[in-house]
């Protein structure tokens, strides 16, 4: 049987808990911030570029997109890396990476090969919209650390 001392003890554990998760997850502050996406991909041939980040009052929804090599481009067989980052003045906020393009299996093995906790796939149009149903476009303010521009496109969508 719990005593009396032992459940106050627990519930002031449990509010204090409560309160320190409500000050990690809310915060209204921006500042500057680089955004990096980083991806294994099949062949180090492979490109990825951010194209808009969207604010849900919750997480910053950084949209890139992967794109494979070209047909006459000659690669080797073997894992890479594609990364890409930006600087921009966004909130606090989780980061939540939406990766639209990846055309090979995304279940995670004992190697590590798959989606990371924070990276989404959308597989269509209809996904990727559904994600950013409640989230509004961050302002074009950053710079492209990879070329120096500033500019952030809308979403290049799935192609059919």
């Amino acid at each position: 049987m719990i005593s009396s001392h032992q459940r106050i003890f627990f519930a002031t554990v449990l509010l204090a808990c409560g309160a320190v998760a409500d000050e990690m997850t809310v915060s209204t502050e921006s500042e500057l911030q680089t955004l990096r996406v980083s991806v294994q991909t099949p062949s180090p041939c492979w490109a990825i570029e951010i194209e808009a980040v969207y604010s849900n009052d919750q997480e910053l929804l950084v949209v890139s997109k992967l794109a494979p090599p070209g047909a006459e481009e000659s690669c080797i067989q073997m894992v890479g890396q594609a990364e890409d980052e930006i600087s921009l003045t966004a909130p606090l906020y989780r980061v939540k990476h939406l990766i639209l393009g990846r055309t090979w299996d995304t279940r995670r093995d004992s190697s590590g090969w798959g989606p990371e906790a924070d990276y989404v796939y959308p597989k269509s149009n209809e996904e990727l919209s559904s994600m950013l149903a409640d989230a509004r476009r961050m302002p074009e303010t950053g710079e492209k650390a990879r070329d120096g521009h500033a500019e952030v496109a809308q979403p290049t969508m799935l192609s059919r």
